[in-house]
């Protein structure tokens, strides 16, 4: 599999940023709705935790700092969205080479290079699909059961099927799935 069908599936993580994650948790603990809020429970500027967001870091120094007044780690809020990021991969890696297995299955020999030739132009546009379809299932936090849950979606072909896949697969002039942006 290619690095760019990596690079679409953990494209989307939990959020556009950890910083944001961890200021959302930080909100959640003190029972916060607004950065405002925050940023004044933390004696800082009211723009403050804004420009973190914008920036999509928070300096070193206010880890502690927060940590000791909120009992949220930064650490942990990284560890977890990875640890998130690594599992949804997986789950669509799973669905993703679970449909295309099948299709190469069903495809005659005539069939088999062109299916290639056009999964390697449209592996993007399959992988952002199953992207979100596994991450709107998902929702927020995985347990370890939802986790196996959703494997065992992927492997019963529900985020992706090889009928869909062909479907994609065929060129815009046959009435293409994805149409013309490709």
């Amino acid at each position: 599999m290619q690095p760019r069908f990596q690079n679409e599936i953990m494209s989307r993580g939990a959020t556009a940023n950890p910083a944001e994650d961890f200021i959302d948790r930080v909100k959640e603990a003190l029972s916060l709705t607004r950065d405002e809020d925050l940023a004044t429970r933390l004696n800082l500027g009211k723009s403050t935790i804004a420009t973190w967001r914008r920036r999509g870091s928070i300096p070193f120094k206010k880890h502690a700092e927060i940590e000791e007044l909120t009992g949220v780690k930064y650490t942990d809020v990284l560890v977890e969205r990875l640890t998130r990021s690594n599992e949804l991969y997986d789950i669509c890696r799973i669905s993703y080479l679970n449909a295309i297995s099948k299709l190469f299955n069903e495809a005659n020999k005539d069939e088999l290079n062109e299916l290639s030739f056009r999964l390697s132009r449209h592996e993007d546009a399959i992988a952002r699909i199953i992207r979100d379809r596994v991450s709107e299932i998902a929702g927020e936090h995985l347990s370890p059961e939802s986790v196996v849950a959703l494997v065992h979606r992927a492997y019963n072909g529900d985020f992706i099927s090889p009928m869909e896949i062909r479907d994609i697969l065929k060129p815009s002039s046959e009435g293409s799935a994805i149409g013309s942006a490709i």
